[in-house]
């Protein structure tokens, strides 16, 4: 298919999914087949060990505008998400996960939602999503106003759809970050959107996130957030660094009594705290930077 002739292009991150790779390709055709638009179904398998793969290379030779991609290793879905996007010809790009927990129907709301209002990312948002998961409410409070402040208030959310402009400069695929963090770093807030959809039980299996991996995840996304929020805490740390260095010779001078010795200890563990933060992001970062080069990453595609 030509670029000029495809509304939709849906990116979705397969691993371990043989599953529900089948009924995740009926429900997205039930949804999008009425709408009478053209559409495009992008199947990145981030080298699942089961047989997610065959599983893809069946639906395409059934589905003419299902296209299958196989990356060489595993990456993570962020990478396999982005490895799709590289490929996509529609004018809008959507992406959604494989468990079948957000509905493909909302794919509509979100379609509709950034035509209508002429912006150039929409983001699903699940009021339920915790609830279901079974995560505590105050527990995820707590990590999200954390996370607003260092991630500039960004929507942390797999479902959504942008337009394709902005992902390409002169045909060319032009990000080499997380999506999210590129969006946070690229498009005016005054074109964020938002819509509501919908959030369910896990169709089948479970989830393929480790704690060790959500930790490993957190770094690597947080090395990219390299913006302002990131300025003030440089500037905050340097400074309890300062009055830290300055409260330990005075202790030693015998200057310094017990409270201030109390004060200028946290102050050197909120220092020690940030730099570790920053140092193990860096690294992560550094030792992951091979794995955002697209173009070597794609082993097969079938179309």
């Amino acid at each position: 298919m030509s670029n000029n002739l495809i509304e939709i292009s849906i990116v979705l991150p397969v691993y371990n999914s043989s599953l529900t790779i089948r009924e995740l390709v009926s429900r997205i055709q039930k949804a999008l087949n009425p709408l009478g638009i053209t559409y495009e179904l992008i199947l990145a398998d981030d080298c699942s060990p089961d047989e997610s793969w065959q599983k893809i290379l069946d639906v395409c030779h059934s589905h003419k505008e299902v296209i299958g991609l196989r990356l060489s290793k595993n990456y993570g879905q962020w990478f396999s998400t982005l490895a799709g996007m590289s490929v996509a010809s529609g004018r809008y790009i959507v992406s959604i996960d494989d468990d079948l927990e957000y509905d493909p129907d909302d794919i509509i709301k979100l379609y509709q939602t950034i035509t209508y209002s002429r912006l150039s990312v929409v983001f699903g948002i699940a009021k339920n999503k915790y609830r279901l998961q079974g995560k505590s409410i105050l527990f995820y409070n707590l990590i999200n106003a954390f996370l607003n402040i260092i991630w500039n208030s960004q929507p942390r959310v797999s479902f959504k759809i942008i337009e394709r402009i902005l992902l390409y400069s002169d045909n060319d695929f032009i990000i080499q970050e997380p999506l999210d963090t590129f969006i946070a770093h690229n498009v005016n807030r005054d074109l964020w959107g938002y819509s509501q959809v919908k959030f369910g039980k896990r169709f089948v299996c479970k989830s393929n996130y480790s704690l060790a991996k959500k930790i490993i995840l957190f770094f690597i996304y947080s090395s990219y957030y390299v913006m302002h929020p990131f300025r003030w805490i440089a500037f905050y740390s340097a400074l309890f660094f300062i009055i830290g260095i300055n409260g330990y010779c005075l202790f030693l001078a015998g200057h310094l009594n017990m409270p201030g010795q109390v004060a200028i200890l946290i102050a050197l563990l909120f220092t020690m705290m940030i730099a570790l933060y920053y140092l193990t992001g860096a690294l992560i970062r550094s030792a992951q930077s091979s794995l955002y080069s697209i173009a070597e990453s794609i082993n097969r595609r079938v179309a």
